[in-house]
């Protein structure tokens, strides 16, 4: 991406995160999963989680732009989350 950029590639703020969108009870869930934990993820609505200031009602990061400016795909977050779980799990082991 660097490259590309010194070359007068496409400037601009792009997002970035894995692939597939989730939300947060989704994510929070396969969290719990991989952990092999049992806990109940209960999804809720934005507005019936009352905020000191406004959520978005979608907030998911849409990668499209710099799939399409520079040829970059979104991995699978899942692989990655595996990773660092294992990471913490050996830390917390050796502790």
């Amino acid at each position: 991406l660097i490259e590309a950029l010194l070359k007068g590639g496409a400037g601009g703020t792009f997002h970035f995160s894995g692939t597939p969108d989730v939300s947060w009870a989704e994510f929070a869930g396969t969290i719990m999963d991989l952990a092999g934990l049992s806990c109940e993820i209960a999804p809720i609505l934005s507005a019936d989680y009352p905020m000191r200031s406004p959520r978005p009602l979608n907030s998911r990061m849409d990668g499209s732009a710099l799939l399409e400016a520079y040829g970059i795909p979104r991995d699978a977050w899942a692989n990655d989350l595996e990773h660092v779980l294992t990471e913490l799990a050996e830390k917390s082991d050796a502790t």
